[in-house]
């Protein structure tokens, strides 16, 4: 039994600083809590993973422990008041003031919630706890990260803040088993607060606090264990190597967590996930390369998605690119070029209809942009998608050195002042361009010189090769040579094009399993290319009388057939507000309306759908017609 002393303790601060509530770390991921979270953790455990033989596994669990079995609680329960106090007589932070309130009712409870991250297949935090090591670096050190490679993940050392957004307290216990030198394995724990700034016994203490050994604040290794509770002890960890963050008061106030961590890790992680790198379990909701489709095509999941600013198509975007990894897939184009900066680098591509035209990239099994730098103007090709994937360690590792903390962008601009920036701003143009031509290639509408067609002579004559028109067996041809330059015409929609696998058309009739929707050229069928419809679905351009004012503008619209008298209708309106949607069949000499009898939301008004959009928001309504119509139907929207 060990004499250390354990417990939960805050440095003092015999500088007189300050440090408030809004920590510079946090706020980078307090915009999108779960998404952040989701990234950050899945990145980590890939760059620690152990064996290439089997993926790494996430497990996301949900505690509800009693809150005395937080060690050291009533140390919590004092430190929260008096850092609420602090934030009432000295900072006068209403924010600060309203989160410590609230902190200090969780602590008060009889239970408390506690979010569980668990990686297996990964080295765990590698200790000991000093400088240099990967457990120093996520539990003690700012600004530094500690990586196996240069192709890692993580490169600025904040991602650890994203499970501070979720806690109710801004406390995370980590727990980790990794091998040491000697071939042991080692269990260490330890806890992290960041609060602010406060004062006890007339003594200002520093915002940062650690629940482990009060002396050096290191953390609890195996000779301390029984002063570990049995929930920070997965039992994953007991015979294996890995690590586990446990988020103390985890802020579970939307319910919808599961869904928006699993939206969030397939959307950034497809690739990883379908090479069976990656797999998950959050709260019992499977995630590997045999269920990926169908979380992108899930209710449940798309529903978390509809308050979040772009979220449903950026998710939407994500099934896209995944689809550019199966050969199977209808349209399906792969090529590869080597770069001298970058390595090898193969374009995924999928040319079909009713595609946004976007050029990703991957890194290490996560989309790092849907927007490559000098791919983002591509209106002269057919709707395709395209996928980057950098084979090399060297590729990897420049693009790392071009990311932004969140990972999100391929920013050339970072590497200004270092040695690289020339070339890599050289070797990046050629990669874009080396793209460009292979989208010429597959993407592009090849037109043929001339064609002769003197069967269409009297209907198209030519004046000027009526002067050089040649004699045909002693004869003058009076209607002289005709000459027509072809243009391409959108083609017909095949049944099993890729555009089928992601729920119908934008710009087409809804309905019949024919060739391919009609029209799509109307004011809001949204299509790029007129005509050019699912082979089961689209909506047609505007129909109707102005019922409710002026009519509004929707993009990107799809509809899907299920059965003979429901429809899933998708569009993104371009204003917001009340709008009325109104149904009619398509084809008709006049504009016959279809009544509807049911909708998935909004309000029935005499067959007549009224819903509440938001501006450029992705929206998405199931409804019923009043009476079986296996046909194609229009859409209309107006101001209400």
């Amino acid at each position: 039994m060990s004499n250390r002393k354990i417990g939960l303790k805050f440095p003092e601060d015999n500088a007189n600083r300050w440090r408030g509530f809004n920590t510079p770390g946090i706020a980078t991921f307090a915009g999108h809590r779960y998404r952040s979270l989701a990234r950050e953790i899945a990145q980590n455990s890939l760059d620690a993973r152990l064996s290439n033989d089997e993926p790494v596994h996430l497990d996301f669990s949900l505690l509800d422990i009693p809150t005395e079995d937080i060690p050291d609680i009533e140390e919590f329960r004092e430190t929260f008041s008096a850092v609420l106090a602090a934030n009432k007589d000295l900072d006068t932070n209403e924010k600060a003031q309203a989160f410590f309130s609230d902190s200090l009712r969780a602590l008060s409870a009889k239970s408390i919630k506690v979010l569980r991250i668990t990686d297996t297949n990964t080295s765990g935090l590698v200790g000991p706890c000093e400088v240099g090591k990967p457990f120093f670096a996520l539990v003690k050190a700012e600004g530094q990260t500690v990586k196996s490679s240069d192709t890692a993940g993580g490169s600025y050392g904040i991602g650890k803040f994203a499970p501070y957004t979720l806690s109710r307290l801004r406390t995370v216990f980590f727990a980790t088993t990794y091998e040491d030198d000697n071939g042991e394995l080692v269990r260490l724990a330890q806890g992290r607060s960041i609060l602010t700034s406060h004062n006890r016994t007339g003594q200002r203490y520093d915002a940062e606090g650690y629940w482990g050994q009060i002396d050096q604040f290191l953390p609890v290794c195996d000779a301390d264990e029984e002063h570990v509770p049995g929930w920070l002890k997965p039992e994953s960890l007991r015979e294996k190597t890995g690590t586990a963050i446990h988020i103390i008061g985890f802020n579970d106030a939307e319910d919808l967590w599961r869904e928006r961590i699993v939206s969030s890790l397939a959307e950034s992680f497809f690739e990883a996930i379908n090479s069976g790198n990656l797999t998950a379990d959050v709260e019992g909701f499977e995630l590997n390369a045999r269920t990926l489709d169908s979380v992108f095509r899930n209710a449940k999941v798309l529903e978390s998605l509809k308050d979040l600013i772009d979220a449903e198509s950026t998710f939407t975007q994500s099934h896209h690119f995944l689809a550019t990894l199966n050969p199977n897939n209808p349209g399906y184009r792969s090529n590869s070029t080597e770069n001298q900066l970058f390595g090898e680098v193969r374009l995924h591509l999928i040319v079909d209809a009713n595609l946004p035209k976007r050029v990703g990239a991957i890194r290490n099994g996560m989309l790092i942009t849907d927007r490559f730098p000098g791919l983002i103007r591509l209106n002269e090709f057919k709707p395709f998608v395209a996928l980057l994937t950098f084979e090399s360690d060297k590729g990897n590792a420049l693009l790392r050195k071009m990311e932004p903390p969140a990972h999100d962008a391929i920013e050339i601009a970072r590497l200004e002042g270092s040695e690289d920036y020339i070339a890599a701003k050289r070797e990046l143009n050629k990669v874009s361009r080396w793209v460009r031509e292979q989208l010429t290639h597959f993407a592009k509408d090849k037109i043929r010189d001339t064609i002769e067609l003197d069967e269409l002579a009297e209907l198209f004559p030519d004046d000027k090769a009526q002067e050089t028109s040649k004699k045909e067996e002693g004869e003058l041809n009076p209607r002289g040579r005709i000459r027509i330059r072809s243009h391409p015409l959108p083609k017909s929609k095949k049944a099993s094009s890729i555009a089928d696998l992601f729920a119908g058309g934008q710009g087409g009739d809804v309905g019949e399993k024919t060739a391919g929707g009609s029209g799509g050229s109307g004011s809001r069928g949204g299509a790029e290319t007129p005509g050019e419809g699912s082979s089961e679905s689209g909506v047609d351009g505007d129909i109707g009388e102005n019922r409710a004012g002026a009519s509004i503008p929707l993009s990107d619209v799809r509809a899907v057939p299920d059965g003979d008298q429901r429809r899933l209708i998708h569009f993104t309106p371009e204003e917001g507000g009340a709008i009325e949607l109104a149904f009619a069949i398509s084809g008709a000499d006049a504009d016959e309306p279809l009544s509807i009898k049911s909708a998935s939301e909004g309000e029935l008004r005499d067959g007549i759908l009224r819903l509440n959009t938001i501006a450029r928001n992705r929206k998405s309504v199931t409804i019923e017609l009043s009476e079986p119509f296996a046909g194609t139907i229009k859409m209309s929207a107006h101001a209400v």
